[in-house]
């Protein structure tokens, strides 16, 4: 009974948060943070008191990170006396500005709107297919490699900071190819990528109606694994 009815409060706060995100498509800031990640911010549409209140688009797709910033990745190859059988992958992603991000965006929003802009938080997008996840992204053979290895991965996050899990196994071989990109952690790891599209939803400032806008977050594994905006 206690489940059922948190359930309901996360779907009637969800519903109420997307109600009342009217933002409008053509009224936005974009801010560069110090660290290089660019982002932009949308105006919120309707009431008087609503004026001055900015949304984020989501950004920042990350590996999310231990409390000593390590990413939360693990390759465990298995041996066969002195030869790799095997291996299983594990990983966690999610998207969003970290709270040090977020404060020196609202510094910068505050430069550019005025003392009473404030960011409320980031645009929560709809979802193409809820069931995949992410996808893999990229023709060369660690993509496939990946592609054929993925053995679960948790539903898209449509919250900031929300993390889902990700597991892999490999056979032999295709274990063998991926360890030694892994130890080598170079070029190779910069042709296969992240990839979740979301579709974003606004409004038009001079007539109100409604668009919408694909919106993408895509990231390799190499500035994945290396912490790289």
């Amino acid at each position: 009974m206690k489940l059922q009815l948190y359930i309901l409060i996360l779907f009637l706060m969800s519903t109420y948060v997307l109600k009342s995100q009217r933002l409008y498509v053509e009224a936005y800031e974009d801010i560069t943070l110090s660290d290089g990640l660019k982002i932009r911010v949308h105006e919120k549409w309707g009431h008087s008191n609503d004026a001055n209140q900015y949304y984020y688009e989501p950004v920042n797709l990350r590996f999310s990170i231990t409390k000593n910033e390590d990413p939360e990745f693990s390759f465990l190859a298995y041996k066969d006396g002195h030869d790799t059988s095997g291996a299983i992958m594990h990983f966690l992603i999610s998207w969003g500005l970290t709270k040090n991000q977020l404060n020196e965006a609202q510094d910068s929003l505050v430069q550019a709107k005025g003392i009473n802009a404030k960011i409320m938080g980031a645009v929560l997008p709809k979802v193409v297919n809820a069931e995949i996840g992410f996808t893999i992204e990229g023709k060369s053979s660690l993509a496939q490699i990946l592609k054929r290895a993925l053995v679960s991965v948790g539903k898209t996050p449509t919250m900031p900071n929300t993390k889902i899990a990700a597991s892999f196994q490999f056979n032999k071989e295709d274990a063998e190819i991926f360890q030694n990109a892994l130890n080598e952690n170079g070029d190779e790891l910069k042709d296969v990528s992240i990839s979740i599209p979301y579709i974003l939803n606004f409004r038009k400032k001079e007539n109100n109606m409604y668009c919408r806008r694909e919106h993408k977050l895509q990231k390799n594994i190499y500035k994945l694994l290396n912490q790289i905006l």
